[in-house]
């Protein structure tokens, strides 16, 4: 604390930390400016930083404006590190915070993401780790943070890539679509998925998945980024689309349209975004 970044910036105190960073809240030791401040350690196991602040300028330098900005990246001590904008809070917290969320709010949030991520797709680069933790908000407009799994879904010859079988899952479990668990590559139908499993929290503040019970009596073979893990196995059954159609149409007939839409798209397809935004005109 109150370590001085670049020497501009003050460290104040720890907003979370996961297992690949730590984030930090700080400022400018001049103008006061309020700032984030992410470490990543030499010696963690994946080093992701770098390559999240490669994706932040491309997407930046193309237009691309709901996410951070880059203030600062470089080497402190043992870390690198990464300022960029600070928000006001994340999309969870907002979720579990609001007793009630309106209808109308909830469609906005979706149709705000569809927007941004309709940007961000247009420029070639798929998120691959989308879920409420990672989407923050300031002055009621929001933001997409975290893209250090993100990739181009096109080729050096701007050929989409091939789908592959990977029985490693990318992104939290929780909200990674469908079809990861049963073995594709993530493409911009799987970003979407991700935004229809969100759109599912908000509309009932928990996820069919959400509280799994497993034998704990049984050794697990695999670990949590394995698809074959007994939890993604559940996870991948709840998953279905027969399932969650029909759970989802309980719940609000959009989100059913919504989800409907985002499992029928194929592995390359182009979603069309006005399409999906025509779900919630007049809210």
């Amino acid at each position: 604390m109150n370590t001085l970044i670049a020497n501009k910036y003050i460290i104040s105190e720890l907003l979370g930390s996961g297992s690949f960073s730590s984030v930090y809240k700080g400022k400018h030791n001049k103008t006061g400016t309020m700032v984030a401040i992410k470490f990543e350690t030499f010696d963690v196991e994946i080093r992701l930083l770098q390559h999240e602040v490669t994706i932040l300028k491309y997407l930046y330098e193309n237009g691309v404006r709901n996410i951070p900005a880059v203030y600062w990246y470089g080497k402190y001590n043992s870390n690198t590190c990464l300022v960029m904008s600070l928000y006001d809070c994340s999309l969870y917290s907002y979720i579990l915070n609001k007793n009630i969320i309106t209808v109308s709010s909830i469609h906005s949030i979706i149709y705000q993401l569809i927007v941004i991520f309709e940007s961000i797709h247009k420029n070639y680069i798929i998120h691959r780790d989308i879920k409420p933790q990672n989407i923050m908000i300031k002055n009621g407009i929001l933001y997409i943070i975290d893209f250090g799994f993100s990739v181009f879904y096109i080729d050096s010859d701007r050929t989409h890539i091939e789908d592959i079988c990977s029985q490693n899952i990318i992104g939290s479990p929780k909200y990674v679509s469908y079809n990861i668990h049963c073995g594709s590559i993530p493409s911009r139908r799987d970003d979407l998925i991700s935004i229809g499993y969100i759109f599912y929290f908000m509309c009932s503040k928990e996820l069919p998945w959400n509280n799994i019970q497993i034998d704990t009596t049984v050794i697990e073979e695999y670990d949590d980024t394995h698809i074959l893990n007994s939890k993604n196995i559940m996870r991948q059954k709840l998953k279905e689309k027969e399932y969650i159609l029909n759970k989802s149409n309980t719940i609000s007939t959009k989100l059913y349209n919504y989800l409907k839409y985002v499992y029928n798209l194929e592995y390359s397809e182009t979603p069309s975004y006005t399409s999906i935004n025509e779900l919630f005109n007049g809210n």
